[in-house]
């Protein structure tokens, strides 16, 4: 059964495939071209992932998986702090791989997601999406707040205030998608200052997200 959950709101259009557990394999759905095999054996520690493109992450210590969805076409993990309801969560971690988005420049999806959220939000805003690349790969990171989201998402579908940061990352094989969120009170212009609080700590573990690839040398997935 789905749940109303922040992703919903910013991306209704986007169709998503993963599995996390601390790497996911961008092919765990579907089987990308072949690659050419590489001339020496590959490093242990590449040797031990998923073949192909993994996004490489973990939750925070503390969290638990509050919900999935998964088909042939889409699937994403949630997690949550242990003792927090997905129903009536305050802070969640969403993760996502788009296939079909694999040629979009990551800004391109942040932009989607920006005006899917603005359409359900009062007194929405946005701040400018910073790139860069990482590993090898391009990326765009965006914060989103949302003064009143229409569409509810508290309990008995009490409308609340919320904020995201996203960071999207465009793989050879997947386009992949890494948020962290708070929801609370509604609020009327800057976000509260306990939500701001943790925008910090977001950013430090986005920056620890990585994509690698046991195919490509110059993507290695080695620490």
């Amino acid at each position: 059964m789905r749940t109303r959950r922040f992703a919903s709101l910013i991306a209704p259009a986007l169709a998503a495939a993963l599995l996390l557990a601390g790497a996911v394999p961008a092919a765990a759905q579907r089987t990308p071209p072949p690659a050419a095999e590489p001339e020496e054996a590959l490093p242990p520690a590449r040797e031990a992932l998923p073949p192909g493109e993994n996004l490489l992450l973990e939750p925070p210590a503390g969290w638990e998986l509050g919900f999935s969805d998964r088909d042939d076409d889409q699937a994403q993990y949630q997690y949550l702090p242990r003792g927090q309801e997905i129903e009536n969560w305050t802070e969640l971690l969403t993760v996502q791989v788009f296939f079909a988005l694999r040629n979009v420049p990551p800004r391109a999806v942040l932009e989607r997601m920006r005006k899917g959220f603005e359409a359900n939000c009062d007194g929405a805003a946005a701040e400018a999406p910073a790139e860069r690349m990482i590993a090898g790969y391009p990326s765009a990171r965006q914060l989103l707040l949302c003064g009143r989201n229409r569409a509810g998402g508290g309990p008995a579908g009490r409308q609340r205030g919320e904020i995201a940061l996203i960071l999207a990352v465009g793989g050879r094989d997947a386009l992949y998608v890494v948020q962290r969120a708070w929801r609370g009170q509604p609020f009327g212009g800057p976000a509260p200052a306990a939500a701001r609080a943790l925008v910090p700590g977001w950013q430090q573990y986005l920056d620890r997200v990585r994509v690698c690839d046991t195919r490509d040398r110059a993507k290695p997935c080695a620490p």
